[in-house]
């Protein structure tokens, strides 16, 4: 007989699926092909990404921070921030604290968290943009506002760094675009020594755009909230949207993303939890 392991809850902020493991406790730090294994949907538990919670760092929680998060990708590499894992998280986290806002430790920076009173969706104060190129970083000099390429259709993007790197397409049509096929292809650019997250937008309205990513390590998930973000500062940047508001268009549904006059982005989006089970014991580090 297999023994129950760790734990774990399920979520999803517009189908980009998390599993959510509680390390703070016990620490939890499965090696990469473990966490291939429970990201898997054909073998494991499936999702796009891996959180743990851990204590928050003590310069962190000087500041405030209420936990740590860790993300995973599939591939098991860790990734700095992920604005739709951190509104699950803190739809969790102000749940169990039972305060009116919580800020989350990333490997970005500390993000502030709340419960929008009308909606009850998650707000993340996501932070500002980087435009630098070796921030992003690029492996030359660049114009981040005009990044000359060649895959099909996507020939010119915005490259942006918001505690992870991503290039913004902007295409007339949308749907005509083999996502998997020419997003691909941008992201192994030469270009991009670290690779990238890949968002193909249109502008649909003053308020309003669809947008697909393609994330590292290569995979098309339903929605992309730090991809949300970047793709409305890199529009108002190139003057195709004025609105401080805008709503952006997933497969998985619709994201809010506001904008100051300070370049300071904030997240609202809705977040379910789907189920919740036990890891197996093999599953430990």
């Amino acid at each position: 007989m297999f023994k129950l392991g760790r734990p774990f809850l399920k979520m999803h902020g517009l189908k980009n699926h998390f599993i959510i493991v509680d390390g703070r406790e016990r620490s939890f730090a499965p090696p990469p092909d473990v966490i291939a294994q429970i990201c898997s949907v054909d073998a494991g538990v499936g999702a796009d990404q891996l959180l743990v919670i851990e204590p928050a760092t003590l310069s962190a929680a000087t500041l405030g921070a209420y936990a740590r998060m860790r993300i995973y990708n599939v591939d098991g590499s860790e990734v700095q921030t992920c604005g739709n894992a951190t509104r699950c998280l803190a739809d969790l986290l102000l749940k169990e604290s039972e305060a009116d806002q919580v800020l989350i430790e990333t490997g970005g920076g500390n993000l502030r968290c709340w419960r929008n009173e009308a909606s009850g969706q998650i707000s993340v104060a996501m932070g500002t943009v980087n435009l630098e190129w070796h921030s992003i970083p690029l492996a030359q000099a660049t114009d981040t506002l005009n990044v000359r390429m060649n895959h099909g259709p996507l020939q010119q993007a915005v490259a942006l760094n918001i505690g992870n790197p991503h290039l913004v397409f902007f295409v007339d049509d949308l749907q005509s675009i083999d996502i998997p096929r020419y997003a691909a292809q941008a992201q192994q650019d030469p270009l991009l020594p670290e690779s990238a997250n890949i968002g193909v937008a249109q502008i649909i309205g003053e308020t309003a755009m669809r947008l697909t990513v393609w994330e590292r390590p290569g995979i098309l998930t339903q929605a992309c909230g730090s991809g949300a973000c970047c793709a409305v500062a890199a529009a108002r940047a190139k003057g195709l949207i004025q609105s401080s508001i805008v709503t952006v268009y997933m497969p998985g549904g619709a994201l809010t993303i506001e904008q100051d006059d300070m370049g300071q982005l904030i997240l609202t989006g809705p977040t379910v939890v789907a189920f919740a089970g036990h890891l197996l014991e093999t599953h430990e580090a």
